[in-house]
């Protein structure tokens, strides 16, 4: 409760698969193309950053642009290159770009699959080109990864053995051709992909020797094609066993540049995935880590294929890798420690670049991006924006849930409708009149907190707060909007061990029903305040090393919006 000494508020804060299963598919819908459901955001430029903004009118309302240190992409160790699958063009370059916004990773690589129906779709069509190339073209240092097949599915009689004779080179000609008149001369070829399992025409079960003469035929003559000496060949199994060890059909040093792998959070090993109802959270997290030990450690596992990779003078990449909610059972769902497990290697081993697979494919869910039917992966899709992105909390109400936050008074903690978008309102009265609610983790150290802020109700002798590094109501960091007496102005405090104390202050023309933009930086001993993206207030301060956030106001109607914290 707010004391009339201005004290704060008192009141504590409670605040690998199984070797050999026939039933291991992975079939991807490459024989056809419909038009998908697309996700659209209201920006076509990744900065002022996407995922801070609710719609455009933010940047309006809140008089000012975005602070340039909220608009990089900030993480905290090396990422190999990003890559996305979201379906194929012509779709797909716009849908590369919204995830890019999404992730806020402006350089982001683009995966799409050719059909397989026919060789005229395998030579590189101008409908699948085109759009690619103009993506390509949009900005530098993007790169298209192209999975080509090495055999239609009609005519039936084609096979790898006739392929081995040189008698398809035409087609991979063309291909090249093509590849190099659209300016994708540097494209990278997922070649025959997946050719470890069964259920592609190309599955090289039994076909080895066909496989790699025929390998060695179709990059022979694409790279003699003027202007594709920059064309990038990968060999790329799926992982595990499958129909053989795939290495068996690695074609040469000379007809490779990159070794890859496709990993998923799949498993047909007796007692893991699917697990029975009522199953215990330990039992799952348990069947889960014994996945992940396998895909890291098992029989062609992650671990593996990093080693042949190197061992080759190859660099290694992740061709496909998602989450995976799959009809039958055998995926390991709302996964968020898979997530962090790939983080840990991609970031801890030589990765030269990873794709998700970001779409509901026929044979499994994988999607993180958001969706119009929401997402199957809550957990998984935050872990992955806070390991990939940078971003640790993002909340626009949207959806009207207040899932991630704790507030001290939840039935005064409100989702109301602000211009038909949803906003997180402390709904003030005379006998409870300071709110706090909180989100994150205590153990987040440096990262910044923003949100939107409108004051719908301004009394004098009123606050507004934006806390960070919030341990229990002794120990935070706080940006407080202060009126006293119709003067309003920043106040930087701390509170350690219940002591508060005033670090700094700035005066401030803040208004009733007006958005503004508020942000408080912590970095090391580092505190400073941004109002509608200008810096205002800057001081040192290493007492709170860690805590989680909070939105909170005492004695007015407050409303907040777009919160994130990166």
């Amino acid at each position: 409760m707010k004391t009339p000494a201005g004290d704060a508020l008192g009141a504590a804060v409670n605040i690998p698969f199984g070797i050999g299963s026939p039933s291991m598919k992975r079939r991807r819908s490459i024989l056809s193309h419909p038009a998908r459901t697309k996700w659209r955001r209201a920006f076509s430029n990744p900065k002022p950053q996407p995922h801070m903004l609710r719609k455009l009118t933010t940047l309006t309302r809140s008089g000012g642009l975005l602070l340039a240190l909220l608009c990089s992409s900030l993480t905290t160790q090396a990422l190999p290159q990003l890559g996305v699958y979201r379906w194929a063009a012509p779709s797909g370059p716009g849908n590369v770009n919204t995830y890019s916004q999404w992730l806020n990773q402006p350089d982001m690589w683009a995966e799409d699959f050719e059909a397989s129906d026919s060789w005229s779709n395998i030579a590189g069509p101008s409908w699948i080109l085109n759009p690619w190339s103009t993506w390509v073209a949009a900005r530098p240092g993007r790169t298209l990864i192209l999975s080509v097949p090495m055999l239609p599915s009609s005519p039936s009689d084609v096979s790898l053995a006739t392929g081995a004779t040189g008698a398809y080179n035409s087609y991979y000609q063309t291909l090249a051709t093509n590849l190099v008149a659209k300016n994708l001369g540097n494209t990278i070829i997922r070649l025959g992909w997946e050719f470890n399992g069964g259920w592609y025409k190309w599955a090289a079960k039994g076909k080895t020797a066909d496989f790699i003469a025929y390998w060695r035929q179709i990059v022979t003559t694409m790279r003699a094609v003027p202007g594709a000496a920059n064309l990038k060949f990968c060999f790329n199994p799926v992982y595990g066993y499958q129909q053989f060890l795939a290495d068996q059909a690695y074609p040469g040093d000379p007809y490779v540049d990159y070794v890859a792998l496709d990993v998923y959070d799949e498993s047909w090993i007796a007692n893991t995935y699917p697990w029975p109802a009522g199953t215990s959270a330990a039992e799952i997290e348990s069947r889960r880590a014994t996945v992940w030990n396998d895909l890291l450690n098992g029989v062609r596992g992650l671990n593996y294929w990093k080693n042949f990779a190197a061992s080759h003078g190859k660099p290694f990449a992740i061709g496909e890798w998602g989450v995976n909610n799959r009809s039958d059972g055998h995926g390991g769902l709302d996964n968020a420690q898979f997530i962090t497990n790939m983080y840990d290697f991609m970031t801890n081993n030589p990765v030269a670049w990873a794709v998700y697979f970001d779409v509901q494919a026929g044979d499994g869910h994988h999607q993180l991006s958001p969706t119009t039917s929401g997402t199957n992966f809550p957990l998984a899709r935050a872990r992955f924006l806070e390991l990939f992105s940078g971003v640790k909390l993002q909340d626009e109400f949207t959806s009207g849930s207040t899932a991630n936050w704790t507030p001290n008074l939840p039935a005064q903690w409100l989702i109301v409708s602000d211009a038909g978008d949803n906003a997180y309102k402390w709904d003030f009265n005379w006998t409870n009149q300071g709110g706090l609610s909180t989100a994150g983790s205590s153990t987040w150290t440096d990262y910044t907190v923003s949100a939107e802020m409108k004051i719908t109700d301004l009394q004098s002798w009123s606050e507004t707060h934006l806390y960070a590094r919030y341990t229990d109501s002794s120990n935070y960091y706080r940006l407080m909007v202060q009126d006293q007496g119709g003067t309003r102005k920043l106040v930087l405090q701390k509170r350690a061990a219940g002591t508060l104390t005033a670090l700094g202050s700035a005066s401030a023309a803040i208004n009733a029903n007006t958005w503004y933009h508020l942000a408080l930086d912590v970095a090391g001993g580092t505190l400073t305040v941004y109002l509608n993206g200008t810096q205002v207030l800057q001081r040192t301060d290493a007492s709170l090393a860690a805590g989680k956030v909070g939105l909170g106001a005492w004695k007015q109607d407050v409303q907040f919006d777009s919160v994130l914290v990166q």
